[in-house]
């Protein structure tokens, strides 16, 4: 059955993700594969340059970027004038009422890739947000098991549908020996041990806690080299007081720390291949940890916090390390100088990390998922 289907993204980011974002690159990925079958609309933002990579088989309505109640608004009017059978809402519970006044007859699902609708669970519209959607998608079981137990009522309406990659696009290493040596050369890695950090540049995702740990590992590990990729904000260089800090505390480190800026996510597996191991010490409860599974289908080892959905694709001794919750530099130090001096253990963690992401973490496993998802409510007569 094809089927009429609008993705409404959130207003931060466009998609195609140009600019990054795991929610923008989820939506890219499924839809690309979904408008194969059916009739897809996106509704998101408009990127900064006309070099957007768009799907031709897509419909894209675009708007400028503006706060997210004017957003709203717009797309809210411009739905009102069409017919899906199914308004797919990213990350935006307070959108929910107001897109099905505008297409009542459309099913409601919420993708949910974080904690926000718990969080905002004493706001006016949650009830009508609750009431008017009639299936959660969550991105883990710790994003699932969150969102029930503060809304147990919804129990039979939520599905996780973890994340995935396109594993042609995150190569392992073992077949890439040549392409390493060039990169490691071109960036002046070679005869380091390189540790990877990938994320935004703030407290919740640890970097801080990487920084600090960096002394006692160069204290054992003298060739070690830490990599910080990413900014404060998603595609900007702009700066904020705690990057500003943290770049000025990696003055003391000298040569043992780079800052590589905002890599857009087509070329950040050239980071990963010339990379000895990963480090997501997230202070936070990271609703999963995107990151993560790049690297392991790399078949990079990841050293991670023991938080929120993580430990579903990062299993201890398995794919990776987990240090206690919340991180710190000692136990995140020891982790690091394992992994260094133990190079066949590691390289069996990667081994296992794309092993298992290759038959698992695919964007062919997740349409799969949807359009069982997509079936169900479209035969559903809830309501």
């Amino acid at each position: 059955m094809v089927l009429r289907i609008a993705i409404v993204t959130p207003e931060t980011l466009p998609v195609p993700p140009v600019l990054g974002g795991a929610v923008q690159i989820y939506i890219d990925q499924v839809a690309r594969r979904l408008a194969k079958k059916h009739r897809l609309t996106i509704y998101t933002v408009e990127p900064p340059t006309e070099d957007n990579n768009r799907d031709s088989t897509i419909e894209y309505i675009t708007f400028p970027q503006t706060d997210r109640e004017t957003y709203l608004n717009l797309v809210a009017r411009a739905v009102a004038t069409k017919s899906y059978q199914i308004l797919h809402i990213f990350n935006r519970p307070v959108f929910v009422p107001t897109l099905k006044i505008a297409a009542p007859a459309a099913k409601i699902i919420l993708n949910l890739h974080n904690d926000h609708l718990v969080k905002m669970r004493h706001h006016p519209l949650v009830g009508d947000c609750l009431r008017c959607t009639d299936h959660f998608i969550a991105n883990s079981n710790y994003t699932k098991v969150n969102l029930l137990t503060h809304f147990p009522p919804v129990a039979d309406r939520v599905t996780t549908i973890h994340l995935g990659l396109d594993p042609e696009s995150f190569p392992p290493r073992w077949k890439r020996t040549t392409q390493i040596t060039n990169i490691r050369r071109e960036l002046g890695l070679t005869n380091r041990k390189v540790i990877l950090f990938v994320g935004r540049l703030n407290a919740d995702k640890g970097v801080d806690i990487i920084m600090s740990a960096m002394p006692k590992i160069i204290k054992k590990h003298p060739e070690a080299l830490l990599l910080i990729v990413g900014s404060p904000h998603h595609g900007s260089e702009k700066s904020s007081p705690f990057a500003d800090d943290l770049k000025n505390k990696g003055l003391e480190l000298g040569d043992k720390v780079r800052f590589l800026g905002f890599i857009s996510p087509s070329e950040i597996s050239r980071l990963y291949l010339a990379s000895d191991l990963l480090v997501c010490p997230s202070v936070w409860n990271e609703p999963f940890g995107r990151v993560n599974i790049e690297a392991m289908a790399c078949g990079l080892p990841v050293v991670a916090s023991a938080r929120g959905g993580i430990m579903e694709a990062v299993q201890n001794g398995v794919t990776g390390l987990l240090i206690p919750a919340p991180p710190d530099k000692e136990h995140l130090a020891r982790a690091v100088h394992l992994l260094l001096s133990w190079p066949e253990f590691a390289h069996q963690l990667g081994r296992n990390g794309h092993q298992m992401v290759t038959r698992y973490f695919t964007w062919d496993r997740v349409v799969k998922e949807l359009q069982a998802v997509y079936l169900k409510i479209t035969s559903d007569r809830r309501g």
